[in-house]
């Protein structure tokens, strides 16, 4: 049986999630306040919150990292009356399991509770974060252990992972405690970085350069041939006869 605060300033709204979680099988808690819903959350051990955005004490999806932070780090899914993408949006981009526009219908709230509850499970079920190797990956913010807990679902998975992000961000740490924690985390760790095609070809070619200069660059559908100028063999001067 699962723990579920509902946060919103609509007492119907409030109603009919708690009667859908009790038929379900699971303990409802209702807060009509932002203030009440994290004095609430910080203070018993939730599995899944339903937060509203605008509340009369304050926005719900500014406090969301609060509610995440909860001791019981409880699954967070957002609702309002109001149809704002961006707020969908950024509510996925924090860790927010989904984004419900009110009114929802009862299938709509079951389907999304059951899959919230059914994720929380197996993130339960697998290794302690603890446990987990993560070389080169520090800290223990709220943040890191979104993060930890996406690398200890995936590596458990036979699932393709895209990770993105700016330079120095830590893509490739991440991969790598992928690797790690997964079944092939004994096996080689393969770094491929990207770059633009002329540096990859420059990279290849100097390669091929240093161990036979002259087959690199001339043979048999190449069309190049060289005439050496007497100079050191780095400034010898080369023709394309294409």
């Amino acid at each position: 049986m699962a723990n579920i605060l509902i946060i919103d300033d609509d007492p119907l709204i409030g109603d009919t999630i708690s009667h859908l979680v009790k038929r379900m099988g699971h303990q409802p808690a209702y807060a009509s306040t932002l203030q009440a819903g994290l004095a609430s959350v910080c203070s018993h051990p939730f599995d899944m919150v339903f937060l509203d955005v605008r509340l009369p004490d304050g926005n719900g999806l500014e406090e969301l990292p609060r509610v995440q932070a909860a001791p019981s780090l409880p699954e967070v899914i957002i609702m309002t009356g109001f149809g704002d993408p961006d707020g969908a949006e950024l509510a996925i981009r924090h860790g927010a399991w989904d984004y419900l526009q009110k009114p929802a219908n009862l299938d709509a709230l079951t389907l999304t509770l059951s899959r919230a509850l059914q994720y929380r499970e197996e993130k339960r079920a697998q290794k302690d974060l603890t446990a987990l190797k993560r070389e080169g990956i520090i800290g223990n913010s709220s943040k890191i252990r979104a993060c930890l807990d996406l690398v200890s679902q995936v590596a458990n998975s036979e699932a393709n992972v895209l990770i993105t992000g700016e330079t120095g961000t830590g893509k490739e740490l991440i991969a790598l405690a992928i690797h790690k924690n997964s079944r092939r985390g004994g096996k080689n760790f393969v770094v491929w970085i990207a770059r633009p095609s002329r540096i990859i070809w420059w990279k290849a070619f100097s390669s091929a350069m240093k161990r036979e200069p002259l087959r690199a660059l001339t043979g048999p559908g190449t069309g190049w041939s060289y005439r050496r100028t007497g100079e050191p063999f780095s400034w010898m001067k080369w023709e394309s006869f294409l």
